[in-house]
């Protein structure tokens, strides 16, 4: 048995969005050779929610090493809160230690704190360990141009930083794993050394403990009986104003068209920032664009996860919004999978996550148009899909365990170590 340590800076109770597919995949590991071990930061000092439940879905005997990160007080000053800056040092001296043993055979990085993905690269230097990279996100976007964020003085400074960081980084893996294909072609055209080096595109899974939670836990989001309500937990930022307006314009059209069908309708958004300091609510000020105010809510709070997953299960249906990065591959699209939910989503055109919703029974997909000139034209034929997703779907009862499909959630865990056993191969 060869064995894995996996740094995953956010690690159960730690509720954040990049640490699900080592959550599952810990489930699955060994039974193809690989014995993982975590290395995370502590939930008390990652900076993020913490859902104590998330720890049920991992095995008991998973040997787990937490460090603090240094406190955002302390850092807060220099304008670095992230985690993965404020535990960078922490992750690397007790890595450093769990290697000089000997014992490991590849280090796998998944998350996206970028930084931490350099750790990888200096425990390569330092004992000769291979590692394989996760990539959920772009490390550098070298598209991303065109958002206020972007003309900051301090972003444009943290992308020539994440610039510098990748290429000093990436080159050097020995294996990457991606959500998308597209990430991976991007850096083999940016490193042309990597063309050789094993890389798979492997989408987000689901976990089938999280049925077993599921079912155990009452749910303090109610849906009116009388509403047919739609519902999206996540964010709803910057990169998703085209495709909320996109959203809204349908539901506005369509209540005009189909009062008495839409004018039950209802859509809630939580969790769409990121963190406090976040200001602008994108969700209500598209909605109010459109005059569709009355039937929209936006909370900008995260709930618990398994407040959300429970939520998604007793919904109408649910919504998917795409991003102004084509390879964008939202995690939920695995659990609505599973729940065989209805979806209406507002994509772009020839996108993964277009591509990934035409395998959906019941799904409405608006295409946002290149310009303005094809907009109404876009949000109309949503409308319509959206009408026959909800005249045809009714409501759709939770899911049962003979929905989860532990057979695909495994094939997922098999296909990222079948990348551990060619990155140890080559190495």
């Amino acid at each position: 048995m060869r064995r894995l340590l996996i740094v995953s800076p956010h690690f159960p109770p730690t509720d954040a969005a990049d640490m699900h597919r080592v959550r599952g995949g810990v489930n699955f590991y060994a039974r193809y050779g690989w014995e993982p071990a975590i290395l995370a930061i502590s939930p008390e000092t990652a900076g993020r929610p913490i859902e104590e439940r998330l720890t049920r879905t991992v095995p008991d005997d998973l040997p787990i090493q937490r460090v603090d990160a240094l406190g955002v007080h302390v850092t807060r000053h220099l304008g670095l809160t992230a985690s993965g800056l404020r535990g960078w040092v922490a992750l690397a001296r007790a890595g450093s230690k769990l290697l000089a043993s000997g014992t490991y055979d590849l280090i796998y990085i998944s998350t996206t704190q970028f930084p931490i993905m350099t750790l990888g690269r200096y425990w390569q230097r330092r004992f000769g360990v291979p590692f394989v990279l996760d990539f959920q996100d772009p490390w550098f976007n070298a598209e991303f141009v065109n958002s206020q964020r972007s003309r900051q003085l301090k972003h444009r400074f943290m992308r020539a930083v994440h610039r510098k960081l990748e290429a000093m980084t990436v080159p050097h893996a020995s294996g990457i794993i991606s959500v998308s294909q597209k990430y991976i072609d991007v850096f083999r055209r940016r490193y042309p050394g990597l063309a050789d080096v094993p890389a798979a595109e492997v989408p987000f899974g689901f976990n089938p403990k999280d049925i077993e939670v599921l079912q155990a836990i009452e749910t303090p989001l109610v849906f009116d009986k009388t509403t047919c309500t739609g519902f999206y937990a996540g964010r709803a930022g910057a990169e998703s104003v085209d495709f909320l307006r996109l959203l809204m314009k349908a539901l506005s059209s369509a209540r005009q068209q189909w009062p008495d069908v839409f004018g039950a309708v209802r859509l809630q958004f939580v969790g769409t920032k990121y963190s406090n300091r976040e200001t602008q609510a994108f969700v209500t000020a598209a909605a109010r664009e459109f005059g569709v105010s009355e039937a929209v809510q936006e909370q900008g709070d995260r709930i618990p996860y398994f407040n959300a997953l429970d939520a998604t299960s007793r919904a109408d249906f649910n919504i998917v919004l795409g991003s102004n990065d084509p390879a964008y591959r939202p995690s939920k699209l695995a659990i609505l999978a599973e729940m065989g939910k209805p979806v209406v989503a507002a994509v772009g055109r020839d996108s993964v996550v277009e591509r990934a919703l035409g395998a959906f029974p019941q799904c409405a997909i608006g295409l946002l148009p290149d310009g303005e000139a094809g907009f109404e034209d876009a949000a109309a034929s949503l409308a319509g899909l959206w009408r026959e997703v909800i005249c045809g779907a009714g409501r759709v009862p939770s899911p049962g365990p003979a929905k989860i499909q532990v057979s695909e959630a495994e094939k997922l865990a098999q296909q990222e170590c079948r990348i551990f056993d060619r990155a140890v191969a080559r190495s």
